[in-house]
């Protein structure tokens, strides 16, 4: 993809949404609750912020779609042991899976970027369970993650997303939380017996999750971090979206200073990741409007890992076949 062409699809893409963002009603934070974020004991260890709920519990399934030769599709509705950590969130999840015939050794779990769900005709979401039905292809199960106050679990009168990336960043954070929780959660009942062990594929905040759960999650196999914001004070205070909704986290009197006291302690590249370091593999977009390059070589860097980079913009990333038949199904094949 052309450099100009990559960085006018990102501009026009955060546009759309930021007017989304400036037709509803503001979010602002309750100052009062940067002080568990702001933990010093958090620091190199936020396993604290992640306890594991137990094994999930399947409520219903049913079957999704027709059924290829090589695999079945289903959606799941699956509760989350517990109460949920933000009080607007659910413990109910909607999910879709893919199961191959044959037996597989792993589960991909996917997960989505933020505010995914927004374009009209599904656009957005599409590329996630291509790697879905990609995975179950290659003779992997993958199960796709609907994300707190994302799609089916957008609270009426909200757009997919909203309560999760707003002006509200610790509401932001305690819904990350959830996510984690979540997942733990789902990774212990495929441990009890749901399915093969599983690994995780997250893309942005999708990434930005996924790596909050490798500072806890002993359990999970490999991992694949496309653009998982590395440094999430400055994506939130300096790029597009950022400057969107940064007036809003600063309204109660909160400052620069306070948001990187915030994501302190949550920063990938401030713990180390439980998964082995050679079973993780990060990709970037050289034009990416969000997450700045050079934030991504230095959280590989922190971490030891490999890191591919691809020629295109934030946006286009889940969308670009090279992106996908270069980077993600040859990484998905070494886990068949």
């Amino acid at each position: 993809m052309k450099p100009s062409l990559a960085v006018a699809f990102d501009e026009f893409g955060f546009e759309t949404l930021i007017q989304g963002f400036l037709r509803t009603v503001r979010h602002h934070p309750d100052p009062a609750a940067l002080e568990e974020y702001a933990d010093e004991g958090l620091l190199g260890d936020p396993s604290p912020l992640y306890p594991d709920p137990g094994p999930a519990e399947i409520l219903d399934s049913e079957a999704f779609g027709p059924a290829p030769k090589t695999h079945t599709i289903e959606r799941l509705i699956i509760r989350i042991p517990g109460d949920a950590i933000h009080p607007a969130t659910t413990s109910v999840v909607w999910a879709y899976r893919t199961r191959v015939t044959q037996t597989p050794r792993h589960t991909a779990i996917v997960l989505h970027g933020g505010l995914v769900g927004t374009e009209p005709r599904g656009l957005d979401l599409k590329p996630y369970l291509e790697w879905c039905e990609a995975a179950a292809v290659a003779g992997l199960d993958a199960i796709f993650v609907e994300l707190p106050f994302h799609l089916s679990r957008t609270p009426e009168g909200r757009f997919s997303g909203e309560l999760f990336v707003s002006g509200d960043l610790i509401r932001t954070l305690d819904t990350a939380r959830q996510a984690v929780r979540e997942i733990r959660s789902l990774v212990g009942w495929l441990e009890g017996g749901g399915g093969p062990p599983a690994g995780i594929v997250g893309f942005s905040l999708g990434g930005f999750v996924a790596t909050q759960a490798l500072s806890v999650e002993d359990r999970l196999r490999f991992a694949l971090l496309m653009a998982p914001i590395p440094e999430p004070a400055e994506t939130f205070d300096t790029t597009l979206i950022g400057k969107a909704i940064f007036p809003d986290f600063a309204q109660p009197g909160l400052t620069e200073a306070d948001l990187r006291d915030l994501f302190r302690a949550v920063r990938p590249g401030a713990f180390r990741p439980k998964v082995p370091l050679e079973d993780i593999l990060i990709l970037a977009a050289r034009y990416d409007q969000t997450v700045e390059l050079a934030h991504m070589e230095t959280f590989a860097a922190a971490w030891g890992v490999e890191m591919k980079v691809h020629d295109v913009g934030h946006l286009a990333m889940p969308l670009d076949r090279r992106v996908h038949e270069q980077s993600i199904l040859p990484f998905l094949r070494r886990y068949v």
